[in-house]
């Protein structure tokens, strides 16, 4: 007597046509128990040694003929002669998390600048407009340091992270004074780049509250966002060349 295999009903009309869907496609396409296996070359198969000379490793496994490499289980992969061991790696040194890189700036050339009409002497000097003008030729991450004593034929008015006292006695000596100005590092981005906030309709970050106790004799005032542009003399312009300044890199690309 032929017993016929009743076959299982369908979960589902879905379930169903799946299954109509894969006998469609083929037996090969087909997902059971007995056709589950990784791809080919998945995993890597094991050496068989010492099974005769035909083998791959036969005879002498690969280990050669006598010695101590030819017995055990070998050494340890850090194992150096039983003496103390030896350091194979030099010591990496790193920069300490607080350190601040200022981008070094000379007073010559921000003289030099000025007189070549890229920068107004007539107004508050930022470090966007040292940046723009291209005074300061990379960017500023932390904020600009100047240094040195050259002789200024107008007075300027500039506002910088850091200064020492021979550079701030050479400004003063011309009339000018030198304002150490404290930006947080969003901040500074902000005065540095507003279009990145502009452009996406951010409004821009607030200036800092205050700083840290240990910057209280590193800084005059806290810096605004976007800076404040005062006029400084008008006898600044009597020193200007008569030609209109001409733009920078950066200002010339920013227009264009």
């Amino acid at each position: 007597m032929h017993l016929q295999q009743q076959q299982p009903l369908a979960a589902s009309a879905g379930a169903q046509a799946r299954g109509f869907a894969a006998q469609a496609a083929g037996p090969e396409y087909l997902v059971g128990l007995g056709n589950l296996r990784d791809n080919p070359g998945a995993t890597r198969q094991r050496i068989r040694v010492g099974r005769g000379n035909a083998g791959r490793r036969g005879n002498y496994c690969g280990r050669g003929m006598n010695g101590q490499n030819a017995r055990g289980r070998g050494l340890h992969m850090l194992y150096d002669g039983g003496q103390l061991g030896l350091l194979k790696f030099p010591v990496t040194r790193q920069r300490p998390s607080y350190e601040v890189l200022y981008n070094h700036l000379g007073l010559s050339r921000v003289a030099e600048f000025v007189q070549l009409g890229l920068l107004d002497p007539t107004r508050t000097i930022t470090m966007k407009d040292l940046y723009d003008s291209g005074c300061v030729t990379s960017n500023i991450k932390y904020g600009v340091l100047l240094y040195g004593k050259a002789r200024l034929a107008v007075p300027l008015d500039l506002q910088v992270t850091a200064c020492d006292g021979d550079t701030r006695a050479a400004v003063e000596a011309a009339g000018g004074r030198v304002t150490r100005v404290y930006y947080t590092a969003e901040g500074l981005g902000a005065v540095l780049h507003p279009e990145k906030f502009t452009s996406r309709r951010l409004p821009l970050p607030l200036p800092a509250s205050r700083w840290h106790p240990r910057y209280e004799k590193k800084f005059d005032s806290i810096g605004q966002i976007p800076p404040a542009v005062q006029p400084v003399s008008a006898a600044a312009a009597a020193v200007l060349p008569a030609a209109a300044p001409q733009a920078s890199g950066r200002m010339a690309n920013a227009s264009a």
